[in-house]
């Protein structure tokens, strides 16, 4: 089975994004709001 995390922290101006599948981080990404929509519109699983 696999399994994957998607770490989000909420700060004022940014949005970090930090996802974990298999033991490992796929991405560690800083974003600004508009972005983070739009990270969640298009998100499919790793």
């Amino acid at each position: 089975m696999k399994n994957t995390i998607v770490g989000v922290d909420l700060a004022k101006d940014v949005i970090q994004v930090c996802i974990y599948t298999n033991k490992k981080v796929r991405s560690n990404i800083e974003m600004t709001p508009p972005e983070f929509i739009e990270f969640l519109a298009n998100y499919t699983s790793l």
